[in-house]
């Protein structure tokens, strides 16, 4: 009776940590995508899709603004700003609870602000909060580095 129980408890276990997995690699998924849609409003200067993705109290903080802004401040300051490229490298999703994750990622950052050149290497670090089943942007944090 007692290694069937034991059984049992593996079993569930083994459950538990593939379903877990799931999860992770669902929320791996969905975050990347929210993430590559906010990059591209970016680039395509869409304003409305930062406001969509990000939360109505979210802050971007970034070398180049030198201050927090908002995405109604973001989209304001578009005209200033011309990205060539910016990809990322060395994604990763920590899940931080049932309703939260960070994001860290490494990108590297190919324009100008304000006719002053911004190319950089940036270490990425967001805080992601799920409102009425949506991931949203919470806060984004870039700080320039070395490659990695």
């Amino acid at each position: 009776m007692g290694y069937k129980l034991i059984s049992y408890l593996l079993i569930a276990g083994g459950l538990l940590l593939a379903s877990a997995s799931t999860l992770g690699s669902n929320l791996d998924m969905e975050l990347k995508s929210r993430m590559g849609s906010f990059k591209a409003a970016f680039m395509e200067h869409n304003g409305e899709t930062i406001k969509e993705i990000m939360t109505k109290d979210g802050l971007i903080v970034t070398p180049y603004y030198k201050r927090p802004l908002t995405s109604g401040q973001i989209a304001a300051k578009f005209k200033a700003l011309k990205i060539k490229k910016h990809p990322s490298y060395k994604i990763s999703v920590m899940p931080l609870g049932p309703k939260t994750a960070l994001m860290t990622m490494y990108t590297s950052f190919e324009g100008s602000f304000e006719d002053d050149p911004v190319s950089a290497w940036l270490f990425t670090a967001s805080i992601w909060v799920k409102e009425q089943g949506v991931w949203r942007l919470k806060l984004l944090q870039e700080t320039m580095t070395e490659a990695p």
